[in-house]
């Protein structure tokens, strides 16, 4: 079953295997394949933090062709045909000893950039504890949250908001400069509740800035 989600470029989108971009102009991405995967497990100390090669389709009006992508900490865009620069900003899961992914596991986060590049920030929002008595060997992880986020200018300003989705995921586009990413809590709610974070967007980067909220639950 192949899921298909409408993008701008410029905006940042997760792809996982079954879901399609669909971009201005007929144009689509897809991700096809992970065909190798040397990051450095998080549980593990290595003196090279490795990479992942990543293979995407890319259709344009009556042509489809395979790109392939090489993700690490220096490396993870390519030009595709038709004046885009594709950048993978994250790649996840990351790996842990023990635990072998297969390609369906794979979620990447991806801007397509239509000629010069563009910033911004994007992340997870979360909320948690999300139960009222955390047992031992019982699992009781944090959840997405679909929140509002307020972009605040150096000055204080608000210019820009985001607004993450069912899974918590939010991206939105901003030009360089320092940032405060505040949390909203709407209808003058106090829970759940967010704190403030400052960021710095470098041209033609975008920065992973995950939210926490704070349920309440003890």
């Amino acid at each position: 079953m192949v899921a298909h989600v409408t993008v701008l470029t410029g905006v940042a989108v997760r792809l996982a295997q079954g879901v399609v971009a669909d971009l201005p102009g007929g144009r689509t991405l897809a991700l096809v394949d992970v065909t190798a995967d040397s990051r450095c497990p998080t549980d593990v100390q290595c003196i090279w933090a490795g990479e992942a090669n990543l293979v995407f389709e890319w259709t344009r009006p009556g042509t489809t062709q395979r790109v392939p992508v090489v993700v690490s900490p220096t490396r993870g865009s390519t030009e595709l045909p038709g004046g885009v620069t594709l950048r993978a900003l994250e790649l996840t899961p990351t790996p842990t000893s023990g635990r072998t992914l297969t390609a369906a596991d794979y979620v990447v986060t991806v801007v397509l950039d239509p000629g010069t590049a563009s910033s911004g920030a994007l992340g997870g929002v979360t909320v948690g504890p999300s139960c009222p008595v955390q047992r031992e060997g019982v699992p009781c992880p944090d959840r997405p949250l679909a929140a509002t986020l307020l972009f605040r200018n150096a000055a204080g300003v608000e210019v820009a908001r985001a607004l993450s989705d069912a899974t918590g995921f939010y991206s939105v586009a901003l030009p360089p400069g320092h940032y405060t990413v505040v949390p909203f809590t709407p209808g003058g709610a106090t829970l759940p509740r967010g704190a403030p974070r400052d960021i710095d967007v470098s041209a033609g980067d975008w920065v992973v800035a995950n939210v926490m909220y704070d349920s309440g639950i003890r």
